[in-house]
């Protein structure tokens, strides 16, 4: 593997796991792709599984679990590219589920809001220049690092 690869690799880390920062663009595109092929897969899933077809059912619906834990880390990586906690990220998973948890329309409606706020604030805000705790600038040039 070459020296830029192993470079792009310590900054953006592993894409299954927290470490590490990424910056709007692949931010916006990964939720992108990844919520695409997930949405796929729910439906293919589904399908599936009315068809009588019980295990490729299960394998594909474990395939959009593994696509929604991408989505999840790419929250994380980029709240840690503006400085934040990745815990925050919590917000964004919890909006899938608000409709279990909240049973008062107008606390539900701010719910909504502030998270459709805050997804738009991470796809349009510059992160931190430089290093900051969680890592490398992810904009930072190979040379420039070296």
């Amino acid at each position: 593997m070459s020296k830029k690869n192993d470079f792009k690799k310590q900054i953006y880390g592993n894409p299954n796991w927290i470490n590490g920062r990424i910056n709007r663009a692949e931010y916006i595109t990964t939720t992108i792709l990844t919520s695409l092929t997930c949405g796929v897969s729910v439906v293919g899933a589904t399908t599936l599984y009315f068809m009588g077809m019980k295990i490729p059912a299960v394998l594909v619906g474990l395939f959009a679990i593994w696509m929604y834990w991408r989505i999840i880390m790419a929250y994380v990586k980029r709240l840690h590219d503006l400085g934040w906690s990745g815990w925050l990220a919590l917000l964004l998973v919890a909006y899938g589920f608000e409709e279990y948890f909240i049973e008062n329309i107008t606390l539900s409606f701010v719910f909504i809001l502030f998270v459709l706020v805050l997804s738009l604030f991470l796809m349009f805000r510059k992160g931190d220049e430089g290093v900051n705790q969680y890592g490398k600038d992810p904009l930072m040039k190979y040379e420039e690092a070296q």
